[in-house]
């Protein structure tokens, strides 16, 4: 895990944010998990602590996802509506990207992953 400290500028560029206007990020809050950069917490509406690994179950899906998206992806993502699913990544904006997996019970494996702000999630559990 790298701290921003030990980014280069090019990496701290490619954040697309800036730092300077936001004092409550510091070093210890940042984390490259696989998916780039992100926050290593967010809190819930309700004030719970969310960390990558912990269980929220969906309850709404913002409809700028899926405004411009083919009717079979926007069903894709709709059925995952009440589904309790793992925390990927926390995004700067402190929105939660989970996923779903489906297998066709053949060869063909999909996926889809989107971003749940507080709101739209309720906290279910902490990673074991």
């Amino acid at each position: 895990m790298k701290k921003l400290s030990d980014l280069s500028r090019e990496e701290i560029k490619s954040l697309r944010i800036d730092l300077s206007l936001d004092s409550n990020i510091s070093d210890d809050e940042v984390v490259d998990d696989g998916y780039g950069w992100g926050l290593l917490s967010s809190r819930s509406e309700s004030g719970e602590v969310i960390e990558r690994g912990d269980i929220v179950l969906v309850t709404e899906i913002d409809p700028r996802i899926t405004k411009h998206l083919p009717p079979d992806e926007v069903s894709s993502l709709e059925s995952m509506i009440g589904e309790e699913l793992i925390v990927e990544h926390i995004n700067f904006d402190e929105s939660l990207l989970v996923e779903k997996v489906w297998n066709d019970g053949g060869e063909m494996i999909y996926g889809h992953s989107f971003a749940v702000f507080a709101g739209q999630y309720k906290f279910v559990s902490k990673q074991s």
